[in-house]
């Protein structure tokens, strides 16, 4: 699935977790979504590198989605360069982005 192909707009941000996978190290940052359509998702992003939220606690009612999108960084590390994959959610009561290598969608009904 393409991560820009979702259909972001007013789905609503259910929940969010982050910590590590159950079977190893790997650091894992999940949503959890509902769309207008009907569909609950729920997006992982293993191994990620990096999560910046900026999100208004005191924002009242279901936090919903207003835009989505998936783009390529690229970072220096050790003298190298890489390219990898920047997620940024823009909220009603702010935005969060996640770099990672890329995520797992997992639908819930």
């Amino acid at each position: 699935m393409n991560f820009n192909d979702i259909y972001w707009h007013d789905s609503y941000l259910e929940e969010i977790t982050f910590g590590t996978s159950l079977h190893s190290d790997e650091r894992v940052f999940k949503i959890k979504v509902s769309c207008p359509d009907g569909m609950n998702l729920v997006i992982i992003f293993e191994g990620y590198y990096s999560v910046n939220i900026n999100l208004n606690g005191w924002y009242s009612g279901k936090d919903t989605i207003v835009e989505a999108n998936e783009e390529v960084v690229k970072v220096v590390n050790n003298n190298k360069e890489y390219e990898i994959k920047k997620y940024t959610f823009i909220t009603c009561s702010g935005r969060f982005e996640v770099i990672a290598n890329g995520f797992q969608v997992i639908t819930e009904n």
